[in-house]
């Protein structure tokens, strides 16, 4: 898929470095709202995009002080998820919480376990909730996503259009709920240090 112009207007102000590289996970997506929307995540993260892994990721520091250095927060556009009961979903931009690694620059590929997960799906009117079948299904699969430990937030495309900042500060939102929770769920079973050393 081409990239939308507004999508290339909020990586042109950032000065991203590796252009070609976001350009490339841009293209992932199926709409571009889905486009606005992960460019303003990579600017607003300051992320950088990791092309073999097909992810923006970066350092996330939850907004606590206490956090600082444990997290990194990774997404990824159009990722197709495997439930339980077998059921496949590609969603539209799946964010997750792994341990951060400093690295010596031999372990930048090397896959780190999921923390916390967060699906986010952009409904555009051509696509959801047209009708109540529709809405049905679109409420059914977030459902099915969250019992499978994938909480799912929408937005709409008109949402995302009108202000994609506001947006990616509620995801942020999000993600600092779950790194928080995570952080203290290891301090109440005194396993911080775990949490910290890995």
């Amino acid at each position: 898929m081409e990239i939308c112009d507004k999508a290339r207007e909020v990586i042109q102000t950032g000065n991203r470095e590796h252009l070609e590289n976001l350009d490339n996970l841009l293209r992932l997506c199926e709409s571009p709202v889905e486009q606005i929307l992960l460019a303003t995540l990579c600017e607003y993260w300051h992320a950088e995009v990791h092309p073999q892994l097909k992810r923006l990721q970066c350092h996330f520091s939850a907004d606590n002080p206490e956090c600082d250095g444990i997290f990194r927060v990774c997404c990824e556009p159009q990722k197709t998820i495997t439930t339980w009961s077998d059921q496949r979903y590609r969603v539209d931009i799946y964010l997750y919480l792994t341990r951060f690694q400093h690295s010596d620059g031999s372990n930048t590929d090397e896959v780190w376990p999921e923390l916390a997960r967060l699906v986010v799906e952009v409904d555009g009117h051509e696509f959801h909730d047209r009708t109540k079948h529709q809405a049905s299904r679109d409420r059914k699969r977030d459902r099915e996503l969250m019992f499978n430990g994938y909480p799912t937030i929408r937005f709409t495309g008109t949402d995302v259009f009108n202000d994609p900042m506001l947006c990616a500060e509620d995801i942020n939102l999000q993600v600092n709920e779950l790194a928080n929770t995570i952080l203290q769920d290891y301090i109440d079973r005194g396993k911080l240090e775990e949490l910290i050393v890995g």
